[in-house]
């Protein structure tokens, strides 16, 4: 993410965290202190849970709000976590076993899904 010199976009499902959420906790660790954290930055839809509140305080300080997270508009749902990611379009189905994780690297595919999820969240927030 750092390489790219770009912003996580999509949606993070509850069962990602319920099963994964230790890794995110690590991974905002890990590289908080690196020269370009600053860049880093995720905006991704979510749905609130405990789960989820949890997980953002345990990070909250680590990522200094660069980890944005916003529900989805009523009635919109996934079935898994999409992550987009410069040219990488990322998916987790961790809902059900065994977990899948599918990566594509496609830069029109992401471009069209970043769009996409941008246009969603200047929707559900028009003040970005």
């Amino acid at each position: 993410m750092l390489k790219c010199n770009s912003c996580w976009l999509g949606f993070q499902d509850d069962s990602f965290l319920r099963g994964y959420g230790e890794w995110v906790k690590a991974y905002w660790q890990r590289f908080k202190d690196t020269p370009d954290a600053h860049r880093e930055q995720l905006k991704l839809f979510c749905n609130r849970t405990p789960t989820e509140a949890r997980i953002a305080k345990e990070v909250g300080d680590i990522a200094q709000g660069r980890r944005a997270l916003r529900e989805l508009p009523a009635g919109i749902t996934f079935a898994s976590t999409v992550w987009v990611i410069g040219e990488f379009v990322i998916t987790l189905k961790t809902v059900t076993s065994p977990h899948v994780a599918m990566v594509i690297h496609d830069a029109a595919l992401s471009h069209n899904l970043a769009s996409v999820f941008l246009f969603l969240w200047k929707m559900t927030d028009p003040s970005d």
